[in-house]
């Protein structure tokens, strides 16, 4: 059960805004816990600035509620079964490649990608820099190839 001390409560009403079942109340200016309502989820005691609010140190009371006799069993034990033959080959093979092989890709992908953002970017659409040139008639440049080796005259 919470208790105030209402010596020390300022009814700030900061605990009115937190309790989530709305068990206190103001009563001339101090703050007001209905035992009944209160949950003791202590979110009061917490948000309180003054510490005004704290949890009892009387036991609260609790209902005996008979119960029926439940034999607990205990839980079956689970039996993990042989690890295959492979698991320590793969430990040892995944620890090698995680200190010897991956930083060494790493290194070689980010120099990659330093050397490509460090480059300038060249624009291929410049229309200044292109000129058309008219394409020349006569024999394609395998055409060509084929006549000076001989191959076959058109």
């Amino acid at each position: 059960m919470m208790q105030v001390d209402l010596k020390k409560c300022t009814g700030c009403g900061d605990c009115l805004d937190i309790c989530p079942v709305e068990a206190i109340s103001m009563d001339s200016g101090k703050a007001r816990i209905d035992p009944e309502t209160c949950l003791e989820c202590e979110a009061c005691a917490r948000v309180c600035p003054v510490e005004a609010i704290y949890p009892s140190a009387q036991p609260v009371p609790v209902e005996v509620i008979p119960s029926r006799s439940i034999a607990m069993r205990q839980p079956a034990m689970l039996e993990r079964p042989a690890p295959h033959p492979a698991v320590p080959w793969t430990k040892a093979a995944l620890t090698f490649a995680g200190r010897e092989i991956l930083p060494r890709v790493v290194d070689v992908v980010m120099g990659a990608l330093e050397r490509r953002l460090s480059q300038p970017e060249v624009s291929t659409l410049s229309s200044t820099s292109q000129t058309a040139t008219p394409r020349a008639r006569g024999p394609t440049g395998r055409q060509r190839r084929r006549r000076k080796r001989g191959g076959f005259r058109t």
